[in-house]
């Protein structure tokens, strides 16, 4: 994830012409920016006083400064005592889209990327490891929101926690369910459901109905 110095400035000067007020950007969020939370194009945070955002050992960028095209705004909504850890480089383009309910917890690893128009949903709890690639229009939700009964009428639990691991893509417009693990090294073809366990370094295709075992690896 790292870019030349003119990679760099060409980046900046995009970004500062394709939306004029992002120089206004570390006036008007100036205690993100001194925590190392970076917010251009108008994509925002919106958190209850007692949620709680770390920024550890680097810095996150909300905003696309890559792309040639840019998505409509996104957010961060946190509710109250909710918690979103975030360790390393992260980058999170344009109209990603992610909420944290009550006291949900939310953790992403250094050096991984969310594309435009992404969508997490956090009940309870999602992990995202190091150096994943979450492609555009991607859903992951650790909630069914509402209650499923089970053949004798008793609520079956709506809620499930998430674990992505290391090193993992996950292709366009996929949906990521409650209760999913995805071991590292693994590639998630696109618009594939995921609901249980993936293993390391395995392929899912989107044609097939079940995971192929292949000792995969891919280079972002």
């Amino acid at each position: 994830m790292q870019l030349t110095f003119k990679g760099i400035l060409s980046a900046v000067w995009r970004l500062f012409v394709k939306d004029p007020k992002n120089l206004l950007c570390p006036l008007r969020y100036w205690k993100y920016f001194l925590s190392g939370i970076y917010l251009f194009n108008g994509n925002k945070i919106i958190k209850h006083r007692s949620a709680q955002i770390e920024q550890r050992n680097g810095r996150t960028l909300f905003g696309n400064i890559q792309h040639p095209f840019r998505a409509a705004p996104g957010f961060i909504r946190m509710e109250a005592k909710a918690k979103l850890i975030l360790t390393g480089d992260v980058d999170i383009a344009d109209g990603v889209m992610i909420e944290l309910g009550p006291g949900a917890t939310l953790e992403i690893g250094g050096d991984t990327r969310i594309y435009a128009n992404a969508m997490i949903g956090v009940k309870e709890s999602i992990r995202i490891g190091r150096s994943c690639a979450i492609s555009d229009e991607v859903g992951i939700v650790d909630t069914d929101v509402h209650f499923i009964l089970d053949h004798e009428g008793n609520k079956m639990s709506a809620t499930a926690p998430i674990e992505i691991g290391d090193h993992v893509w996950i292709g366009e417009r996929c949906t990521i369910m409650k209760g999913s693990r995805i071991e590292s090294g693994a590639v998630i073809g696109a618009t594939v459901t995921v609901q249980g366990r993936i293993p390391a370094k395995s392929f899912v295709e989107a044609n097939r109905p079940k995971v192929l075992p292949f000792n995969v690896e891919w280079v972002l």
